[in-house]
């Protein structure tokens, strides 16, 4: 009897389900019910929200967070609930227990077909919160995950939506000059680069080289990515070939046979850019572009030029600040830049480990020191110019004075400024500070999580609507031109992230 009684209450829950009416035309209902949403990395699933009448689904009440980077929205998962009977697609593809990776970067069509042929489809929208909830900081990593140990420097760009980063790191007796490539800025994978040897003069069965060095610098400029300057004095590369140590005067002293400059269009092939290179500095005297012996430079793009200031050469046997300033057209010939000024003084030409950076149109100097390490020669007016030659005195930097290789990430209204190293004369103190302005003369200091150890020479760059930062030394420099690394410091190897508002 028991059994029984089942079977008629199954009957007629079928039977409610399939009709509300005695009409054999009424069919059932048919839709999604649930869906949630996973970007690419992602240590969650969004929950969304589904409109029955405007067919419409988004995660409204539960935004993807404010520091999911933008490309993984191009990886999504989606997973789906469907009324009983139907079946969940995008395009032809079923989303599956599982879930389905689709491309959320943009609205997403999710059909839900039945046995009796109905359909109904619907639009998913997958918001990203603008604001933070709690903290707009925040440590995202401790480890750069896929690459090497034993790192020297690195700098990274965004190219192609990406992040590239240029990797230098010892090996025992070798040096690598390495490029990886991340969609996340936390997993990272080797770029198996390869190089275009047309006009290279390179050694008896060596068809490839390396690019970049200790201290190559990463640049987007019309459309390429450019690895510039960079010196190899700490190692054989991955050919063989041995440091650049000459004869010196007290002994092997490391120097910098020319410049090295190296772009690709595509992420992957790379070229080489001082193949006929020439320079002409700013004199009018000519000569070849392999005179710009130089490490560690600061670039910017202005327009359609490309700028590269301060750095470091070698010279009598020891490291100190070259007093670059060149621009170029088309990556390959470089002139140098005489400056102006209204400021007679004005010192914006001869600065070394300043941040130079672009800003709504203008290049800007901040920082730095001329000459030598002295607390009479460190930098504190700020300067800015329209054309890279005519510098404006802008204001006094009140806000952290004396500070010098400090990161400073640019986006179109807001100016963010991390770390570096301030020097009085006889003092070296790191900052953790982090500051920001909209005008890049008025600064306000903003709060940053007592987990943000100072350091200086932090890579770092914007993408969507954080700026991230990738390590930095956490010790400070020595020497008379403080340069940036030397046998005792520490890398750093944490990412942050840092919401732009």
């Amino acid at each position: 009897m028991k059994k029984i009684a089942l079977m008629i209450v199954a009957a007629l829950t079928t039977a409610t389900f399939v009709s509300c009416s005695d009409s054999d035309d009424e069919k059932p209902a048919i839709g999604i019910t649930g869906v949630t949403v996973a970007p690419e990395g992602s240590a969650k699933a969004y929950n969304c929200v589904v409109d029955q009448t405007a067919l419409t689904i988004e995660n409204t009440k539960d935004s993807v967070d404010w520091d999911v980077i933008d490309a993984t929205l191009t990886k999504t998962t989606v997973k789906a609930t469907a009324t009983i009977g139907g079946t969940v697609y995008v395009g032809t593809e079923v989303v599956g227990a599982d879930g389905i990776v689709v491309d959320a970067s943009a609205p997403v069509t999710l059909t839900v077909k039945d046995e009796i042929g109905q359909v109904k489809s619907y639009t998913l929208k997958v918001v990203k919160a603008t604001t933070a909830s709690g903290d707009d900081m925040l440590k995202k990593a401790s480890t750069f995950n896929g690459m090497p140990t034993g790192i020297i420097d690195f700098d990274v760009a965004v190219f192609n939506n990406k992040f590239y980063a240029f990797v230098t790191s010892l090996n025992g007796e070798n040096e690598n000059y390495q490029l990886f490539s991340s969609e996340n800025g936390l997993n990272w994978t080797e770029v198996a680069y390869k190089t275009d040897a047309t006009g290279v003069n390179l050694p008896e069965g060596q068809t490839e080289y390396v690019i970049g060095g200790e201290g190559a610098r990463l640049q987007v400029f019309n459309g390429k990515l450019y690895v510039l300057g960079g010196s190899r004095t700490m190692g054989k590369d991955k050919y063989g070939n041995e440091a650049d140590i000459e004869d010196g005067w007290f002994g092997p002293a490391a120097y910098i046979p020319g410049w090295r400059s190296f772009s690709t269009s595509d992420g992957e092939t790379f070229k080489c850019d001082t193949i006929g290179g020439k320079l002409t500095y700013a004199n009018g005297y000519e000569t070849k572009v392999k005179a710009m012996t130089y490490t560690f430079v600061n670039t910017a793009v202005l327009g359609n030029k490309l700028f590269v200031k301060g750095g470091y050469t070698y010279a009598y046997g020891m490291c100190q600040g070259a007093r670059a300033y060149l621009t170029s057209t088309n990556g390959k010939d470089w002139e140098g830049v005489a400056t102006t000024s209204a400021d007679e003084e004005c010192d914006v030409a001869i600065r070394t480990a300043e941040c130079f950076f672009t800003f709504k149109n203008k290049l800007w100097s901040i920082g730095g020191f001329k000459s030598f390490l002295s607390a009479d020669y460190m930098c504190n007016k700020i300067y800015s110019s329209a054309d890279g030659v005519d510098w404006k005195y802008e204001g006094e930097n009140t806000f952290i004075p004396n500070i010098m290789h400090a990161k400073v990430i640019a986006t179109d209204d807001v100016v963010l400024l991390f770390g570096g190293e301030t020097f009085d004369g006889e003092n070296h103190a790191l900052s953790n500070k982090v500051f920001r302005s909209t005008d890049c003369v008025n600064w306000e200091e903003v709060t940053a999580p007592a987990s943000f150890d100072a350091r200086r020479n932090a890579a770092g760059a914007a993408l969507g609507n954080a700026a991230w930062i990738f390590g930095g030394f956490n010790t400070a420099t020595t020497g008379n031109y403080a340069f940036p690394f030397g046998d005792a410091d520490v890398k750093m190897t944490d990412t942050w992230v840092k919401l732009i508002k």
